[in-house]
């Protein structure tokens, strides 16, 4: 890969972790009041490692996209899914050892790793689709 094209996948990538940081952000705004009241605080602590889960494993994820930038639209191909499948991989192993240690309220913890994770998805298709159409 030349200079220019890592720099410009950089970017890119850059760009994908700051959008999929505010939507776990405006996530945990709009969250917060109606979580606290129906879980208290155990709930509020489910709800930031459910959305830090979720936010990690999308961060984690995207990196497929990256390496895969000047390759054939197969590679690229690859590439997507290979994204997807660590997402989701991570979101799984990580959600299960968080439940299995019971150091959450594990229904506020398990509704915001499914609520951040659909939510962050979107983000992840975009930039899979975006990073295709720009090559």
């Amino acid at each position: 890969m030349h200079e220019a094209e890592r720099s410009t996948s950089s970017r890119a990538y850059l760009r994908f972790v700051l959008l999929l940081t505010v939507v776990v952000a405006g996530l945990l705004v709009i969250g917060w009041v109606p979580t606290r009241n129906l879980g208290g605080s155990e709930a509020i602590s489910g709800m930031l490692l459910g959305c830090g889960l979720s936010l990690l494993a999308a961060i984690v994820g995207g990196l497929p996209q990256v390496a895969f930038k000047a390759r054939t639209p197969q590679d690229k191909g690859i590439a997507a899914l290979l994204s997807l499948a660590i997402r989701m991989g991570l979101t799984l192993m990580g959600a299960l050892a968080t439940v299995l240690t019971g150091l959450v309220a594990p229904k506020a913890f398990l509704l915001w790793v499914g609520l951040s994770y659909l939510s962050l998805l979107v983000v992840d298709v975009l930039f899979v689709v975006a990073d295709n159409r720009e090559s």
